[in-house]
């Protein structure tokens, strides 16, 4: 797991130097061959440096709910790694394990990343991390939720009350339709 977590960040740390180097070769002469030959260098690298095993390998094997592929996503949300479009990288993770199998082990650890992200995450990223909240929460990840309710800062109380909401919605008992007119 640490061997995962020092892996992610260093790729990160790599994609980040290479797409700091296009801009930099863009900066020093727009479209010239050395501008040119980064942005291949960063393209020709993104795929395997971006998530732990291939990115699109990742993402087919996450699809299909495969065991290692759900650990590997659950070890990059917690490095949470901020590189070029990392942040639809996560959303697309989120978005896939809601649909995943997942260990009591699993659960918790998502439920830490939801309550970090109340304080960390982008607005794209937290959105993801509240809609997964509705399918994993558990009484002692409500209560971490609530606990955040008393925090000082008010986007944060907003965030926490946005989340709760979002379980409740997905626990309430569906409405019944009504028939008549209006």
């Amino acid at each position: 797991m640490k061997k995962d977590a020092s892996l992610i960040a260093t790729n990160a740390d790599r994609l980040r130097e290479l797409h700091e180097r296009v801009h930099e070769m863009f900066r020093l002469q727009p479209h010239g061959p050395e501008h040119k030959a980064a942005c291949a260098e960063f393209h020709q690298a993104y795929d395997e440096l971006a998530f732990p095993g291939g990115l699109e390998d990742g993402l087919r094997k996450l699809k299909r709910c495969d065991p290692a592929a759900v650990e590997s996503a659950i070890r990059f949300l917690d490095v949470d790694p901020v590189f070029f479009r990392s942040g639809y990288i996560k959303q697309e993770i989120l978005r896939r394990l809601k649909k995943a199998l997942l260990t009591p082990a699993m659960r918790t650890d998502l439920e830490r990343l939801i309550v970090r992200s109340l304080e960390q995450s982008g607005s794209r990223e937290f959105m993801a991390y509240a809609r997964l909240a509705g399918i994993v929460s558990s009484q002692d990840g409500i209560q971490a939720l609530k606990l955040k309710m008393d925090h000082p800062n008010p986007e944060i109380r907003r965030r926490a009350r946005h989340v709760l909401h979002v379980i409740q919605s997905r626990t309430a008992e569906p409405k019944q339709r009504t028939s008549g007119t209006m």
